[in-house]
């Protein structure tokens, strides 16, 4: 895409209205190719995260938070992220038992 910061940002819309419909499978998708466009758009971080734990793939969402976790310890400009981060990984962690 020539502009990939315009293409990251409809995805992110796409993905947040299919999740809406219910469908949650399509949404991750597009929520995927956002993050492929833009890796630190925590925007898509956020819808990411949230719709794994509300379509209840709580193995895949403690996997993409140690991801994010890994990736800021690395960059710790985001570290300000992990205060909307923390509390849905436990939630993930907690159901995964």
């Amino acid at each position: 895409a020539a502009r990939p910061d315009l293409a990251a940002r409809a995805r992110l819309k796409i993905g947040e209205v299919l999740g809406a419909l219910g469908r949650y499978d399509a949404a991750l998708e597009e929520f995927e190719k956002t993050l492929i466009l833009e890796p630190f758009n925590t925007d898509a971080w956020k819808a990411n995260a949230k719709l794994l734990n509300r379509a209840e793939k709580y193995k895949d969402c403690v996997e993409f938070f140690d991801e994010l976790f890994l990736l800021i310890e690395r960059c710790p400009f985001y570290s300000q992220e992990k205060k909307w981060m923390l509390p849905l990984y436990e939630e993930a962690q907690k159901r995964l038992d």
